[in-house]
């Protein structure tokens, strides 16, 4: 009888401790994630990052792991103008978040449709600066220039455009595919835009997103809200140079 109280007593005890690590975990582990996150995606301290686990964590901390996390941050800088709601998914990560490899990992870069106008700017390379949604499709305009342009012996031009496009995401770039381009004004410069903004063309977008991603899919709403979609680099916590701006050379 008294083997079977102390029994009791010693689960109830170990039960007790069990809830307290629990709790503790709970605590501090999601908070190592949020800093984690806030230095990979360059947070802004005013923003908010939301930190998402499912399952018991004192389970996965003796497996020295985290499993199925969701972060969510608000107010992620794309560019100096455009930011982003960002959500990575995660289904494996060490305890210690800055230490060791992430596993099947992905992102999503939220644009709000009043942002539509930066975005364009983002995926014409300053090409087009405005961009509207008509019946489901993007349209871009803008003004091109001969600072845009390397053509010889050709006065100084401001010339306006606009084009329908669709963007996807290719070899991770953002591929540009132009529709019935219309270009102001006739000759031979007039010509010659008009043919070269109607060539589909890749996109590097990589020197707005860290280094540590790499563009699966791009998105766009009926609203003009934009969705980049990625995959993250297994070190993207744990190497500072993953959590940099990536670059277009």
């Amino acid at each position: 009888m008294k083997t079977l109280q102390r029994l009791a007593i010693t689960l109830g005890v170990l039960a007790v401790l069990g809830v307290l690590l629990e709790l503790c975990l709970r605590a501090i582990l999601p908070s190592l994630v949020e800093t984690g996150a806030r230095l990979a995606l360059r947070v802004p301290k005013a923003e908010t990052v939301t930190v998402e686990t499912r399952g018991s964590l004192l389970l996965n901390a003796l497996a020295w792991r985290i499993s199925n996390v969701t972060v969510t941050a608000t107010g992620v800088p794309l560019t100096s103008e455009v930011d982003a709601t960002v959500t990575l998914t995660v289904g494996r990560m060490p305890l210690l978040p800055t230490f060791g490899k992430l596993h099947d990992g992905t992102a999503e870069f939220a644009a709000h449709a009043d942002d539509l106008d930066g975005i364009v700017t983002i995926v014409s390379r300053g090409l087009a600066d405005h961009g509207e949604m008509r019946e489901g499709q993007l349209v871009t305009s803008g003004v091109l220039t001969d600072e845009h342009f390397d053509l010889p012996h050709s006065p100084p031009f401001e010339i306006s455009y606009e084009a329908p496009v669709d963007l996807e995401a290719e070899n991770g770039d953002v591929l540009v595919t132009p529709h019935d381009v219309t270009v102001q004004g006739e000759g031979p410069v007039a010509s010659f835009l008009q043919s070269a903004m109607s060539e589909q063309r890749p996109v590097c977008i990589a020197d707005a997103l860290p280094a540590g991603l790499t563009l699966t899919g791009v998105e766009v709403a009926e609203s003009g809200a934009v969705t980049f979609t990625g995959n993250l680099a297994e070190r993207l916590i744990s190497d500072p140079d993953m959590r940099r701006r990536g670059s277009c050379e």
